[in-house]
Protein backbone atom coordinates (compact mmCIF):
# COMPACT_ATOMS: atom_id res chain seq x y z
CA UNK A 1 0.00 0.00 0.00
CA UNK A 2 1.15 3.52 -0.75
CA UNK A 3 0.41 6.38 1.65
CA UNK A 4 -2.29 7.61 -0.75
CA UNK A 5 -3.88 4.14 -0.88
CA UNK A 6 -3.93 3.97 2.90
CA UNK A 7 -5.52 7.40 3.22
CA UNK A 8 -8.13 6.60 0.57
CA UNK A 9 -9.10 3.44 2.45
CA UNK A 10 -9.36 5.30 5.76
CA UNK A 11 -11.47 8.24 4.55
CA UNK A 12 -14.89 6.59 4.36
CA UNK A 13 -16.37 3.26 5.38
CA UNK A 14 -16.90 1.61 2.01
CA UNK A 15 -16.71 -2.13 2.58
CA UNK A 16 -16.25 -2.96 6.23
CA UNK A 17 -13.32 -2.36 8.52
CA UNK A 18 -10.20 -1.38 6.50
CA UNK A 19 -7.93 -3.95 8.14
CA UNK A 20 -5.32 -3.95 5.36
CA UNK A 21 -5.06 -0.15 5.42
CA UNK A 22 -4.71 -0.12 9.22
CA UNK A 23 -1.96 -2.74 9.05
CA UNK A 24 -0.18 -0.83 6.29
CA UNK A 25 -0.43 2.40 8.31
CA UNK A 26 1.13 0.65 11.30
CA UNK A 27 4.00 -0.58 9.11
CA UNK A 28 4.55 3.02 7.94
CA UNK A 29 4.20 4.60 11.38
CA UNK A 30 6.94 7.20 10.91
CA UNK A 31 5.50 8.40 7.62
CA UNK A 32 1.88 8.23 8.76
CA UNK A 33 2.19 10.00 12.13
CA UNK A 34 2.47 13.60 10.83
CA UNK A 35 -0.31 12.96 8.31
CA UNK A 36 -2.59 11.54 10.99
CA UNK A 37 -1.87 14.51 13.26
CA UNK A 38 -2.83 16.83 10.38
CA UNK A 39 -6.08 14.90 9.87
CA UNK A 40 -6.99 15.43 13.53
CA UNK A 41 -6.02 19.10 13.41
CA UNK A 42 -8.10 19.69 10.27
CA UNK A 43 -11.07 17.86 11.79
CA UNK A 44 -10.93 20.08 14.87
CA UNK A 45 -10.73 23.25 12.77
CA UNK A 46 -13.61 22.28 10.47
CA UNK A 47 -15.68 20.08 12.77
CA UNK A 48 -18.97 21.61 11.63
CA UNK A 49 -18.18 20.79 8.01
CA UNK A 50 -17.33 17.11 8.47
CA UNK A 51 -19.57 14.59 6.75
CA UNK A 52 -21.09 12.01 9.08
CA UNK A 53 -19.51 9.12 7.16
CA UNK A 54 -16.01 10.68 7.08
CA UNK A 55 -14.04 8.36 9.35
CA UNK A 56 -10.44 9.46 8.81
CA UNK A 57 -10.30 11.35 12.15
CA UNK A 58 -11.59 8.28 14.00
CA UNK A 59 -9.00 6.02 12.40
CA UNK A 60 -6.33 8.69 12.97
CA UNK A 61 -7.12 8.74 16.70
CA UNK A 62 -7.05 4.94 16.83
CA UNK A 63 -3.69 4.72 15.08
CA UNK A 64 -2.12 7.57 17.04
CA UNK A 65 -3.23 5.95 20.29
CA UNK A 66 -1.73 2.66 19.11
CA UNK A 67 1.50 4.54 18.30
CA UNK A 68 1.35 6.16 21.77
CA UNK A 69 1.75 9.52 20.06
CA UNK A 70 1.57 12.09 22.86
CA UNK A 71 1.12 15.03 20.47
CA UNK A 72 -2.32 13.69 19.59
CA UNK A 73 -3.50 13.68 23.19
CA UNK A 74 -2.18 16.80 24.93
CA UNK A 75 -2.94 17.23 28.61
Amino acid sequence: HTIDDILDDLDYLLAGFPEAAIEAAIEKQNEMTPILLDILDDALKDYDLLESDYLAPTYAMYLLAKFREKRAFPK
